[in-house]
């Protein structure tokens, strides 16, 4: 009885060594397809929410809480916005430094680049993609900007998520990035 007492103690304690290696991080075991009205495909974690109220703009966020508020408290967001792209600069890393200018204008944002603007090719899609930091409500968080051209579209791509949650969230924004393709 003594012996399988112990054996029961070693499996324990291996189950729970598995378990504190592991990290607790959330693994996303499904992601759903959504296109847009004018043809931007990408894919999200089908236990996230989206909101497609907006013409050409799809925002999205791992929590209903997260899309209702005006913060990041623990999470990740984001928006995809497609436009033509006659309505902005023919050189995207113009149109990247802009749309940059105008999130970090004002001392109140917080907001600075970690990764300068460097180019991108997602799914043969070419772009421009910048890294900032901030500040959100006394959250610090990573925020991805990144401007995407095909055909006659721009798509401008924002993902935010706080740092804290970095190890689960970061896998996450970036597959959503990837998965981006812009329809003829």
């Amino acid at each position: 009885m003594k012996k399988l007492r112990i054996q029961f103690m070693v499996i324990l304690l291996i189950v729970l060594i598995g378990l504190v290696a592991c990290g607790g991080q959330e693994t996303v075991s499904s992601y759903t397809t959504h296109t847009t009205e004018d043809g931007v495909t990408f894919e999200y974690p089908e236990n996230w929410v989206i909101d497609t109220s907006n013409t050409n703009e799809v925002n999205l966020a791992s929590s209903q809480e997260i899309l209702d508020s005006d913060s990041i408290a623990s999470g990740a967001a984001g928006m995809i916005f497609s436009t033509s792209a006659e309505f902005v600069s023919d050189d995207m890393a113009t149109t990247l430094d802009s749309l940059v200018t105008l999130m970090t204008e004002g001392e109140e944002t917080g907001i600075r680049v970690v990764e300068p603007a460097r180019s991108v090719t997602i799914n043969e899609q070419e772009g421009m993609r910048v890294k900032l930091a901030g500040d959100d409500n006394g959250v610090d968080v990573t925020l991805t900007a990144t401007v995407l051209s095909h055909a006659d579209k721009l798509v401008f791509v924002m993902l935010v998520f706080d740092n804290a949650t970095t190890a689960d969230m970061a896998p996450i924004v970036t597959h959503i990035e990837n998965s981006i393709v812009i329809g003829e």
